[in-house]
């Protein structure tokens, strides 16, 4: 009854390659712009250049980029070195004057997550307790544009992982 074996290895190949090439593509377009900082890493949107910058006081790294539809974004992570704080505080002090905020968890560490404005931008970041020090890390962009890009700014910012 049977007329031999059924080989499935030509159709199950093309497959595997066509998801193969349809993940390297889309990779390609959609694969985040990563920075390993002092103690920090975050992942900027694609397309974005990070470059630290020779601040005097304070470690100071900025990107900028292009967001949904080329809409220009920026944005800059800061490392405050402390001694004793108290938080959240500490961080809405570094932040021009937020007009919300939330404390989290991000990677099991002390977090505060705000949005405010910045002249004509509006921002959205984050600061990360990592022991010595708070990482703040802020995505932004025109206020027209924010509500339709804050998914992928708020992804950014939540990206921030700390260590020591």
């Amino acid at each position: 009854m049977s007329e031999g074996p059924v080989n499935f290895g030509k159709p199950l190949f093309i497959i595997v390659l066509a998801g193969v090439i349809g993940g390297g593509y889309y990779a390609y377009n959609h694969w985040p712009a990563h920075y390993d900082g002092a103690g920090y890493s975050v992942d900027f949107p694609h397309k974005w250049t990070v470059t630290p910058t020779a601040d005097t006081d304070v470690p100071k790294v900025q990107a900028r980029g292009p967001l949904l539809d080329e809409n220009a974004g920026y944005g800059w992570v800061t490392v405050n070195v402390h001694g004793t704080i108290i938080w959240p505080d500490y961080v809405i002090q570094r932040i021009p004057a937020p007009d919300w905020h939330e404390v989290i968890e991000i990677d099991y560490k002390k977090s505060v997550i705000f949005t405010c404005n910045d002249g004509d931008n509006r921002i959205i970041g984050v600061g990360v307790e990592r022991g010595d020090a708070v990482v703040i890390c802020v995505v932004g962009c025109p206020k027209p544009f924010f509500d339709q890009n804050r998914a992928v700014m708020e992804k950014a910012v939540r990206s921030l992982r700390c260590q020591r």
